[in-house]
């Protein structure tokens, strides 16, 4: 059997300061990856950078906001030859009618959470290609499968991502390349009050953590997953495997 490691290999992660893709890079730390963290805080970059560093793998920080061509350019240009891609990175989730989108968080939010991703396949992907070896991670979200109201825009770009992973998935195939997309769904990152507001987000029963996404990328960026490309992978203790009411109906309130 395949021993889930990631030693000797460097990974780009955005969005890597805090919430899902801080705990990816802890994750790959813990597993022997060397990092490169991208995010718009300094502080927050370098304190998981720190936490990396203790466990004995280098980790480099790049601050920059990803909606900015300049700074994508930077990120492009300084981050080396790396063997796998986090795309992590997305703007605030906000619950908008589609009578009333700003055209501003519209624009921010497809820059960051579609068109960096994008660019960052290309230019990591040639790379990856001609060295005939790598692996494309995409946070994506069960949004882009199936879109509640006032996320029509969110379940959008999640949508595209995962479209984009699929045949990228094809195409970088046969130089040895994988790619990806991970849909979290219910995962109680800090920033939504899941935690606080007690509700049961899935059939298992309890609220997602950032620990569950991040130990599913680490498994899919080694080679014990070197058979599984262009998948869009739930995690979301069942959520979206179909209905759910938090009671059960009478009819499944006992065994048989």
């Amino acid at each position: 059997m395949t021993t889930i490691s990631l030693h000797g290999r460097t990974s780009l992660i955005t969005g890597g300061g805090r919430g899902i893709g801080a705990e990816i890079a802890r994750a790959f730390a813990a597993a022997g990856a060397n990092l490169v963290l991208i995010g718009r805080s300094a502080d927050q970059l370098a304190s998981v950078a720190a936490q990396a560093q203790e466990l004995g793998v280098s980790a480099r920080v790049i601050t920059a906001d990803l909606s900015q061509r300049k700074d994508l350019d930077k990120v492009i240009a300084e981050a080396g030859a790396i063997d796998i891609l986090v795309n992590n990175a997305s703007v605030k989730q906000r619950y908008l009618h589609c009578t009333d989108w700003p055209e501003d968080y519209l624009r921010e939010a497809f820059e960051v959470g579609f068109w960096a991703p994008a660019i960052l396949m290309r230019e990591i992907g040639k790379s990856m290609a001609a060295r005939k070896s790598g692996v494309i991670l995409n946070i994506s979200s069960t949004a882009g499968v199936r879109t509640a109201p006032h996320l029509g825009h969110y379940s959008a770009f999640k949508a595209a991502i995962d479209m984009v992973t699929r045949a990228t998935a094809i195409e970088l195939a046969r130089f040895g390349v994988r790619a990806l997309s991970i849909a979290p769904g219910g995962i109680d990152t800090g920033h939504h009050g899941l935690a606080d507001s007690g509700a049961l987000c899935a059939p298992v029963g309890r609220i997602g953590l950032v620990t569950d996404v991040a130990q599913l990328a680490t498994f899919l960026a080694s080679d014990a997953a070197s058979f599984m490309t262009g998948h869009v992978i739930p995690c979301d203790g069942g959520l979206s495997a179909g209905e759910f009411t938090r009671h059960a109906p009478p009819y499944l309130s006992r065994v048989e």
